[in-house]
């Protein structure tokens, strides 16, 4: 005969209060382990969205202005304050820019129009890492961030894989149309700084359009401490400027 049958021969009654007791022991157990379950899980999605909250989506931000008609030389200042504090322009690379200056972010051709505004900041100190000096700095080194501002089309997902240090990083974030990214810090003498742009791009394209640059084209224009460079891709349409807006012959 087996045990649970001799228990209920012997003490009916009892076996079935001893019976219950077992259940409602189980039941407790079941429920504190599934409430664990749930507080696990859900604390760790809240942990995963405030990590990514704070790493990935606070380095993009909305733009202020229409992004069907981004101005990438007017819209400089709010670019400038998104890179962050004591930032220096090194360059701002602009791409399909129309003859009214302004950019469609939205366009559905691919790729499409895109500025990038390449900064850097110096650093009051040197990172943590950084060899002391003796064994490969110097007193006279410098050190400074590269800090990247690339503008283009809102609301676009993004996959980002890292590797170094022996470590593998792999997120995907969504650009809200400012992406600020930040490269590991540098020693040395950063490229040199040039002045906020003050050419509207309309200007050289009225340029370009006396030189006969078809009106309906898009441009690239790339301003570096030379001065503006103006092409159209696939043609001959190719112009530099000086800082102050003027052609330069060649």
């Amino acid at each position: 005969m087996k045990y649970e049958d001799l228990l209920k021969k012997t003490m009916p009654g009892q076996f079935d209060q001893i019976n219950a007791r077992v259940l409602k022991r189980k039941t407790a157990v079941w429920g504190v382990g599934c409430c664990l379950i749930i507080v696990l899980i859900v604390g760790g999605f809240i942990a995963g969205l405030t990590y990514f909250l704070s790493v990935h989506v606070e380095e993009t931000k909305q733009l202020s202005s229409d992004p069907e008609n981004f101005n990438p030389v007017s819209s400089y200042t709010e670019v400038q304050e998104h890179a962050g504090s004591n930032t220096q322009l090194v360059s701002l690379s602009t791409y399909y820019v129309r003859s009214d200056g302004t950019m469609n972010l939205n366009a559905d051709y691919t790729p499409g129009p895109r500025a990038e505004y390449e900064f850097y900041k110096i650093l009051d100190q040197p990172p943590e890492n950084a060899p002391p000096i003796g064994a490969g700095s110097t007193i006279e080194n410098i050190w400074y961030e590269p800090i990247t501002v690339s503008v283009y089309k809102p609301w676009q997902t993004r996959h980002v894989k890292k590797i170094g240090g022996g470590f593998s990083t792999e997120y995907s974030y969504v650009n809200l149309g400012m992406d600020r990214e930040s490269d590991d810090p540098r020693s040395g003498e950063p490229d040199q700084a040039v002045n906020e742009p003050q050419c509207d791009f309309s200007e050289l394209w009225n340029t370009a359009i006396q030189q006969g640059a078809p009106k309906n084209a898009v441009a690239n224009i790339e301003y570096t401490v030379k001065g503006y460079e103006f092409r159209i891709q696939n043609t001959d349409f190719r112009f530099e400027f000086d800082q102050a807006c003027n052609l330069i012959q060649s």
